[in-house]
């Protein structure tokens, strides 16, 4: 991530849209998700992404690239520090399926809130491949 965060050829939202996306297709990503514990049945390990989330991701990586997305006009918001908050406390707990199992159906229809969110703001974060990554696991925490 700090490399993406660091690309000067890349505006806000394309670092952004990357992030995202590493964060979701990396195998290391699958194999800790899949042998990770349902998150609310654990709420100390819920804390600790909590935290890690405010203290850590939003601060060191995803606010730094909205508010350079602002500069560069590629991003539209006049709140980047509670945009990068919301965004990743959403994609992280609300739509993780270790914290709220979920069916098919809401992952569809979680996913288009989201993304319709983001895309008022001109933020188109979620395409398809990255859709049927979050289904996959879903899957993964329904076989646990």
């Amino acid at each position: 991530m700090v490399d993406l965060r660091e690309n000067k050829n890349l505006t806000g939202l394309e670092k952004l849209q990357r992030i995202f996306a590493s964060s979701l297709q990396s195998e290391k990503h699958i194999e800790l998700f899949a042998a990770s514990p349902r998150l609310l049945e654990n709420p100390r390990l819920l804390a600790i992404q909590l935290k890690s989330i405010i203290e850590d991701i939003v601060p060191s990586y995803v606010q730094p690239v909205i508010e350079e997305g602002v500069r560069d006009g590629s991003i539209r918001t006049k709140y980047p520090k509670e945009l990068a908050q919301v965004m990743i406390i959403l994609s992280n707990i609300w739509l993780n399926p270790l914290v709220y199992p979920m069916q098919k159906e809401e992952v569809s229809t979680k996913i288009a809130f989201f993304n319709e969110m983001l895309l008022s703001m001109g933020i188109p974060l979620i395409n398809e491949q990255l859709e049927i990554r979050l289904e996959q696991l879903r899957l993964i925490v329904d076989d646990k």
